[in-house]
């Protein structure tokens, strides 16, 4: 019974390729080496990440043997039988908890840290989710590709939905991509909210749907005590067909 469960240990970690406990310190590239270091490149940012300590670390390198090969580093499934009951049915859960006081780098609390390193003619993403709802006609159901809750309102915090960050002298970026535009109703649906456009002065300018009056409205410094409205155009569907720039 010994000889078959270390024979069932090694096929593990011959299989995930080298787990160790923590903590250990590691210096090299997480991508190039198996010693699991997120080190930025020198002359931009040197020691972004110079330590990861984990309860798991697992690194696995291979040549695809064929086509729809996949390697992970973690994998895992879950399936729940609702049973009338209800549940909650997730493929990789994580919390992440920081406590104590900032230091001069990083202090960052992420749930899920990704990282795709492309290193040829490849389509990368960092966090990638598909969500499928099969025999539709049956159960019906709601599919959400990204689901983020804000909670707890802090006024001395803030909050950002999605943050894009491109990299200095990046070009040709595009922040929020919508394909197979039939397939939509709603391409983006916030009622009522202020749209950002850019800069007037040191002041924010954004336009505004007022659905009481049928009327885009066009406003200097949004969110301000002092926000001023510019000018508006009316939008009722009664009216006729007039050009705008008048």
């Amino acid at each position: 019974m010994r000889l078959f469960a270390t024979f069932l240990c090694s096929l593990v970690l011959l299989a995930v390729g080298r787990v160790e406990a923590q903590p250990t310190r590691y210096q090299n590239e997480f991508w190039s080496s198996p010693n699991y270091a997120f080190t930025a490149d020198t002359e931009t940012a040197p020691g972004l990440l110079t330590i990861i300590d984990a309860t798991v670390k697992g690194y696995g390198s291979v040549r695809s043997p064929g086509r729809g090969y996949l390697k992970a580093g973690v994998a895992g499934g879950a399936r729940v039988d609702m049973n009338g009951q209800g549940g909650t049915a997730v493929g990789g859960y994580f919390v992440a908890e920081g406590t104590g006081t900032a230091g001069p780098a990083q202090n960052e609390v992420v749930g899920v840290y990704a990282r795709a390193n492309n290193n040829g003619v490849f389509w990368a993403t960092a966090l990638h989710g598909e969500c499928m709802i099969r025999q539709p006609d049956i159960y019906g159901g709601l599919c959400i590709g990204l689901n983020l809750e804000l909670q707890r309102p802090n006024l001395k915090s803030g909050y950002l939905g999605i943050n894009v960050q491109p990299g200095v002298g990046a070009k040709d970026v595009v922040g929020l991509q919508f394909q197979n535009g039939p397939a939509y109703r709603w391409a983006i649906d916030v009622d009522g909210a202020h749209i950002k456009l850019g800069q007037v002065d040191d002041v924010s300018f954004c336009m505004r749907f007022v659905g009481e009056r049928q009327a885009l409205e066009f406003w200097r410094g949004c969110g301000r005590p002092d926000a001023t409205r510019h000018g508006w155009v009316n939008m009722n569907w009664g009216t006729p067909d007039v050009q705008l720039n008048r």
